[in-house]
């Protein structure tokens, strides 16, 4: 089985080495996409992994898509069996050993695989990260930003265990250009694509990054309503623009949301929790109540982890704590205090089970 690491970079001669470092002893080729490389990234990078180390050129377009479907037929003539995508801001926290032996028995074991899902270590969401060579044409990278890759079906994508991945944060300058950005591209394509619920989900997302809340509601309400779109990208939307209405104090609003979110999917442990949330604001104790024991029954903590594989955000409170939490404050309202004490009680077991995850 051979391995190619896929570095799509411009200059990043301060970060690229910590990145190879972190994938050396997983692969066996390094691809590195130059995308207007002007300092010593490419040196660098030969300096670490040597005649390993292959450069193709890609003339930037602005289109994150074009230049990953590119890496992987790159990839696919150097004769890899397997590619590995990795950009020079990511770093991988795994086993490289255990990751290898899985995935050579994986390709056999599970011949319809294409797809491998790697989560981060933040634990709230996992990307697309290997790919069986070569790709069936009906599979691609699609979206100018905040690319996916589509056109495979259930059967043909597993989880990896073994493995996490890290992404350097952003300055908060860097963040700003990355929104504004975003927003240009995202709002063109949501005018030349408006029948694809994830363009509107994450022109929903920078609208609200940049701190435009009424338009980020709006762009979320617009993905929701999509019907013949992606159930749990609809449902992330619904969440989401829950979330903004909460923070507004607005509950009824967060309350409509969640319940409209919980219709397209019940596996939402945190979804019950912010709806359990917002009808303790209005002081609908028994609704709060009966919603935070639905999160809890979902949950990772007492229930039966429903959120387990799900692919998109994942609020890890909402799955373990929060809701004990919250069933504290409600009992101490209606003057339950031996209740609200045990609550107490599994709060904190619930956040340490959690906390663990992390360590």
């Amino acid at each position: 089985m051979k391995i190619c690491a896929t570095l799509i970079t411009g200059n990043a001669s301060d970060i690229i080495g910590e990145a190879i470092e972190s994938a050396l002893p997983l692969v066996d080729l390094f691809l590195l996409i130059d995308t207007g490389i002007d300092d010593d990234t490419i040196d660098k990078a030969a300096g670490l992994v040597g005649d390993r180390l292959h450069v193709r050129q890609f003339s930037w377009c602005n289109h994150f898509a074009a230049v990953r479907n590119y890496a992987l037929y790159q990839a696919t003539t150097l004769g890899a069996d397997v590619a590995v995508t990795l950009d020079s801001d990511e770093r991988f926290v795994c086993h490289h050993a255990t990751i290898r032996s899985r995935l050579e028995s994986e390709l056999v074991s599970y011949p319809n695989t294409v797809v491998w899902m790697m989560a981060s270590a933040c634990g709230t969401y996992s990307k697309e990260r290997f790919f069986r060579l070569p790709i069936p044409q009906r599979m691609f990278w699609k979206g100018q930003t905040h690319e996916c890759f589509v056109g495979y079906n259930t059967s043909e994508v597993r989880h990896l265990e073994s493995g996490l991945f890290t992404e350097l944060p952003k300055t908060p300058e860097q963040l700003q250009h990355k929104y504004h950005r975003d927003l240009k591209i995202l709002m063109e394509t949501c005018t030349t694509d408006p029948n694809d619920e994830r363009w509107w989900y994450y022109l929903g997302q920078t609208h609200n990054a940049l701190g435009n809340t009424e338009a980020a509601v709006q762009a979320y309400r617009t993905a929701m309503e999509i019907s013949n779109g992606s159930r749990p990208q609809r449902t992330c939307a619904a969440y989401c623009a829950a979330t903004i209405s909460f923070g507004q104090a607005n509950y009824e609003s967060a309350l409509d949301f969640c319940c409209r979110g919980l219709a397209l999917d019940s596996n939402w442990p945190e979804m019950f929790w912010l709806a359990g949330l917002s009808c303790y604001h209005l002081k609908r104790y028994d609704e709060a109540i009966a919603r935070c024991e639905a999160s809890i029954a979902l949950g990772h903590f007492q229930g039966s982890q429903r959120g387990k594989d799900r692919l998109l955000f994942r609020y890890l409170p909402g799955w373990y704590e929060s809701p004990f939490e919250l069933l504290r404050f409600v009992y101490r309202a209606l003057g339950e205090h031996h209740k609200a004490e045990l609550a107490e009680e599994q709060y904190l077991l619930a956040k340490s089970a959690r906390e663990q995850l992390k360590a």
